[in-house]
């Protein structure tokens, strides 16, 4: 439960190393107090948090605080540039309340989006969107008639990359884990969408990319992408995103040594190296999902409690969309999401 104090703020402690799945016993609820906020700092109260894979990827040391953005509000303040009420992000991992030096850490200041939800800024309009936005515009430059493959597409970037792709006319062939992801990536309009635990993944390509794949959007390496590379064409170019199924796997395998056989282009692009141009992708996502160009999907867990469980239905694959934990204190987040 959210703490009553301006003084105190509650935290989730990783305690333990873990493997596979994540567990409650993996995580202490502490109570930390708070110092008096000093000139030019402000003290802020999450209304949400994120949880995704990444989180079981990095190896956080124990006894930290998980990590994670939050989307606050701030509570007090000493700095004329941050308000009483003003929304922020802020990437300072599971806590409640959180002292804060804006020209010091990274604060990203909500804007106006009517009736859609804050906690859009946690994934379609958050670094989710963001990294989607510059792989697909940027870093591959996608136009009409371009053949784009993507894993993981109900991901929160994932899906994002391949609705923007679509949105420039590319073909796009979209590979998921469930009927029930396959069924939502199914409403967002790709050409092709497969259940990876379903099909054989060369064979599909073989089916609906003859003439080979252009661009390759990574989430999830290993045996998968092994088949993929096979269907990339010369000079295609890949972006590796993340590996989700090595996450946790204590045999990693690295099936990227087949580049070599090939002309083929290998990037990792962080979101980060765009930060002076995010309000430019901000407008843009916002415009395309006002214009119904653009869906997205929320799966809310409800209260700050509900953190370690939230994360291990992610990493189990139980989830749908972009997983958002709601502080119980925090009004509504103006949207119509599902109670897990």
């Amino acid at each position: 439960m959210m703490d009553s104090q301006k003084g105190t703020s509650q935290t989730w402690i990783k305690c333990r190393n873990f493997f596979g799945t994540p567990k409650r016993k993996d995580f202490k609820n502490v109570c930390q107090d708070l110092p008096d906020i000093q000139k030019g700092e402000i003290l802020v109260e999450a209304l949400c948090w994120t949880v995704d894979n990444y989180m079981t990827a990095f190896n956080v040391p124990e006894g930290s605080i998980m990590i994670g953005e939050q989307v606050a509000s701030v509570i007090e303040t000493l700095h004329e540039d941050y308000p009483l009420r003003m929304l922020v992000i802020c990437d300072v991992g599971w806590r409640t309340r959180t002292i804060i030096n804006p020209d010091k850490q990274l604060v990203r200041r909500l804007a106006d989006i009517g009736s859609l939800p804050a906690s859009l800024y946690l994934g379609t309009l958050g670094l989710p969107g963001l990294c989607a936005y510059f792989t697909t515009c940027e870093v591959f430059q996608v136009k009409a008639g371009d053949v784009l493959v993507i894993n993981a597409a109900s991901s929160p970037i994932s899906n994002v990359v391949g609705q923007i792709a679509k949105i420039k006319g590319c073909k796009v062939i979209a590979f998921a884990g469930s009927k029930e992801r396959c069924d939502w990536v199914r409403e967002l309009g790709f050409d092709c969408v497969f259940n990876a635990n379903a099909v054989g993944i060369s064979p599909a390509l073989q089916r609906v990319a003859s003439q080979g794949v252009d661009f390759y959007f990574d989430s999830v390496g290993a045996s998968f992408t092994k088949e993929v590379l096979a269907h990339v064409n010369s000079l295609g170019t890949i972006c590796v995103c993340g590996y989700i199924s090595t996450y946790g796997n204590r045999e990693c395998t690295d099936p990227y040594h087949l580049i070599f056989s090939r002309e083929r282009q290998v990037s990792s692009t962080s979101v980060m190296d765009y930060t002076a141009r995010f309000e430019e992708a901000e407008k843009q996502l916002l415009d395309w999902i006002n214009m119904g160009k653009l869906k997205f999907r929320e799966l809310l867990f409800n209260g700050f409690e509900k953190l370690p469980e939230a994360l291990a239905a992610v990493y189990d694959m139980r989830t749908v969309g972009k997983v958002i934990v709601k502080s119980a204190a925090a009004p509504s987040l103006l949207t119509m999401l599902v109670e897990y």
